[in-house]
């Protein structure tokens, strides 16, 4: 029998809101009476047979169940077919995250067990470090060679930099200047061991701005004597008897 929104449920109702209650009853007898029809036209719906298969059918998908790689790449199989595929093969998948590494332990459907290892990606700052071994290449070279020369050595030696690009003069300051690695400089009486690195590194103007700051809180401070006069020049200050 069909539930209907009789008897006490509406008797409950209050009574200024009794045709409110009838129209919720139709539109809710409305419903069931939807739902029945539907009912009785799935049951009068043919239930679809089960697919039987012809032997040649049967052969061509054991051979193709001994082929995985084939239907997987196959122009005809679809991302969501592949999905599926997966699905039928694996059962599960547990991943444990090392320091370097992940390891992967897959389980068949079989039961079967295979264990893989990749490595962890590393941190983009860490992807666009430069390699120990260069720093310390340079840190070799640099007593005996200007930036120039490191650059070349190191381009003939297969080392590139961190992006992945070859070396330059500019670059090799920029790696002197990050590692604080004291360098060699040409100039016009050969070259001289020089602790400034490239002009254009900002490293090199965060230096100089420092030392800026140091001397002008220099020049600002007060001055002691001990019965030394003290005179201040360009070049800092000078005591003098």
């Amino acid at each position: 029998m069909r539930p209907t929104w009789l008897g006490t449920a509406h008797t409950a109702v209050d009574p200024d809101n009794r045709l409110v209650a009838r129209s919720l009853e139709r539109d809710w007898n409305e419903k069931l009476t939807e739902v029945e029809q539907l009912h009785r036209e799935y049951a009068t719906v043919a239930k679809p047979t089960a697919l039987v298969l012809t032997p040649g059918e049967r052969q061509r998908i054991l051979l193709l169940a001994q082929n995985v790689p084939a239907v997987w790449h196959a122009p005809t199989t679809t991302p969501a077919e592949r999905k599926q595929l997966v699905r039928f093969l694996i059962k599960d998948v547990t991943l444990t995250r090392r320091e370097t590494r992940i390891e992967m332990c897959i389980r068949w459907r079989t039961e079967a067990l295979t264990a893989l290892t990749v490595p962890r990606p590393q941190l983009v700052a860490d992807a666009r470090r430069t390699d120990p071994e260069v720093v310390a290449r340079v840190r070799e070279l640099a007593p005996t060679h200007t930036a120039t020369q490191i650059a070349v050595l190191l381009n003939e030696e297969g080392w590139q930099t961190g992006l992945g690009g070859s070396f330059t003069t500019s670059k090799v300051e920029w790696v002197r200047a990050a590692y604080d690695i004291a360098g060699t400089e040409a100039g016009p009486f050969g070259t001289v061991e020089s602790n400034i690195v490239g002009r254009t590194n900002p490293f090199h103007f965060a230096r100089r701005k420092a030392a800026t700051r140091r001397a002008a809180q220099a020049d600002s401070a007060p001055l002691e004597t001990t019965g030394l006069s003290s005179t201040r020049g360009k070049y800092g200050t000078v005591e003098a008897a």
